[in-house]
Order: structure tokens, then sequence, then C-alpha cells
């Protein structure tokens, strides 16, 4: 897919904005309407989709009649499972292995995140300019009014919105790709907004924090807690405006010990390599789904829904 008149980055934000004020109703049809866009596709233009399918009914509005598929299923019927005859394993393979590809496009038109492996089996997943602009207006329209809410933009912008990002980097890991994205399309801002690898020493991250004084901090909640645990004994001294954690699970404890440390609202996003958006947390902490444009299904250990 490609930017149509539908996914113009309006529209889309428009659409954002009206399913937030429909009734639970309104939200399921827009659910069920998407997934039966979403199979049809598929079908269409994936073997490996059109093959699994085969035997469910021509219209599909309930995702508990489609069978489960693994990352390992996935990645075994790559060239079959992509709807683009353009994409093959081999080659989007070869793009992630390369580091400097960090933030460029696969085959001009995808951006490739790929997944460490540490569900079993590592994945590349790629996302189209309307799949981008969707997880941007999520963000618009759903994460930001939060964030400001929160009291941090005044000391945001005290502070000449330095960002820090901590994570783990050498990968076409997420976090990777739209720090290199947000740095190669804004280079006015990459003295503002740096990366630190948390493959480096702990004491060589909390020194280069101290000297960078950022205004907000990302990172995953573990690391977050050893920061928060260096900051408690006086060796991290930063005082940040607003911290953001993502891409594990939050636990209340680390959050509070977070909080607590930095002196600073925290906030949660639920993310994937396959979907960028998937909650954002309240300002009470909860997580609320972006319903409208995800299902999120609840299974055993044997793949069955609960």
């Amino acid at each position: 897919m490609g930017i149509t008149v539908a996914h113009h980055p309006v529209r889309i934000l428009s659409d954002i904005v009206r399913a937030g004020r429909d009734t639970p109703s309104g939200l399921v049809s827009r659910q069920r309407d998407r997934l039966h866009g979403l199979v049809a596709f598929a079908r269409d233009r994936s073997d490996f989709y059109r093959n699994l399918y085969a035997d469910l009914p021509s219209v599909v509005r309930d995702p508990g009649i489609l069978p489960p598929v693994s990352k390992r299923d996935l990645m075994e019927n790559f060239d079959g499972w992509a709807t683009d005859d353009a994409v093959r394993r081999e080659t989007a393979e070869a793009f992630v292995a390369d580091p400097s590809r960090i933030g460029r496009r696969y085959l001009g038109r995808y951006l490739a995140f790929s997944t460490s492996g540490t569900t079993g089996r590592p994945a590349v997943f790629l996302h189209d300019r309307a799949a981008v602009t969707v997880y941007l207006a999520l963000m618009l329209a759903r994460r930001l009014p939060t964030l400001i809410a929160s009291g941090a933009l005044r000391p945001f912008l005290r502070n000449r919105g330095r960002t820090a990002t901590i994570i783990t980097t050498g990968g076409h890991f997420t976090s990777s790709v739209i720090e290199a994205r947000v740095r190669s399309r804004f280079p006015r801002l990459s003295g503002r907004n740096r990366t630190f690898s948390l493959l480096d020493p702990l004491p060589d991250v909390v020194r280069a924090l101290n000297g960078f004084q950022p205004a907000v901090i990302g990172s995953y909640p573990t690391a977050l807690a050893v920061l928060a645990g260096e900051q408690e004994a006086g060796r991290l001294r930063i005082r940040p405006a607003l911290a953001l954690s993502g891409a594990e699970r939050l636990s209340s404890a680390a959050a509070e010990r977070i909080k607590a440390a930095f002196l600073c609202p925290l906030h949660d996003t639920y993310a994937a390599s396959e979907f960028m958006g998937i909650a954002f947390d309240c300002r009470y902490g909860h997580l609320h789904l972006n319903a409208d444009w995800v299902i999120l299904e609840p299974v055993d250990a044997a793949l069955r829904p609960v």
C-alpha cells in the first residue's frame, strides 16, 4: 500500500479522533470492517495467507476463526507471506544485516524492523508509508495530549528539548530505526536528540547522561530501573522533566521507583515491531488499547483464545 486519498494523513488523523468519540458498538464495527478488509487484502496478495485461509468464509469479521501464526511460520514462508512481489527474504535479511542502512527504506518504500529473537526466532517486519502514517497519527491524537497534560512541556522547552534514548544499538530494532529517521529528516535537532547504547559499560552511560542533562529520557523499564538505582546512589545526577518506557512490561513497583528517583512523570507505551502503537497509558498509569486499529487477543500456552 502507498498513501492514497483514503490513507492521507489528515484523513487518518480525523478518523482516529472520531473513533475516540465513538460508542463501543461503533468501535467494534470499525474493527470488524478493517479486519475484513485486511483478510481480503492478504488473500488477494499473499500466497501464504491465500492457502492458510482457503477454508474460511469469504467474509471474515471474527478474529477467533483465524488460525494463529508464529514468527517462525512467517519467516519460513517469507516470500509467500509478503504482499509485494518485489519483497524477498534474502534481500530483506541482507538489508537489516547492514547497520549503515538503519533508518533507510528497504526497496525505497518500507521501514524495516528486525527483532532480537528473544521469543525464539528473529524476524523482519516491513512497514509502508500508510502504516507509518497511522502510527504517527495515533501518537499525535492519543499520546501527545497525555504528555502535555503531565506538565512536562515547559521544563522540556526550558531544557531546549534535549532527549536521551537509552537502547540496545547495532541492529534494525524499532527504536534505533525511528531515532535514525528523525535524525535524518530533522538534522537541526540531532544535537538535542542523542542515543546512548546499553551495550556500553554502565559507568560510561551514566557519565554521558550527566554531561548531556536530558529533559526527556526514554528506555526499557529494566534499563530505567537500573538508571533509577544510579540516581538514588548519587552517581547519576540528571533532572528530566519526563521519563518514557516501552518494549517491556512496566511493573507498578518499577514505575514508582523510577518516578521517585527522577522526580518526574513516567509514561508507558505498549508497542511491538509488528505495530508501533498498540496501547498508550493515561495519567492514571493504565494502558488503553488503540482498538480502532488493533485487535489484541489473549491466548493460553496452546494459542487458544482465553
